[in-house]
């Protein structure tokens, strides 16, 4: 889930905030994904399950490392 600073999010829930998101990757179980830039001017989806665990894995490396690194 992508989501202003301040909206509530359930308990059992996982933040993580980042403030230089350049495209935002939403990865459902790695089958299918949303996909948006920040301010929302181009978004799609797919169910391509190749395309979504391959999104999967560049969201999962890009929380990982900072931003400096990957430049």
């Amino acid at each position: 889930m992508v989501a202003e600073p301040s909206a509530r999010v359930p308990d059992a829930t996982e933040v993580i905030r980042k403030k230089d998101l350049l495209a935002t990757d939403v990865v459902m179980d790695s089958e299918v994904a949303l996909m948006a830039t920040p301010d929302l001017s181009i978004c799609g989806f797919t169910d391509n399950s190749f395309l979504a665990a391959h999104l999967d894995n560049f969201f999962q490396m890009s929380l990982e490392r900072p931003m400096d690194m990957m430049r």
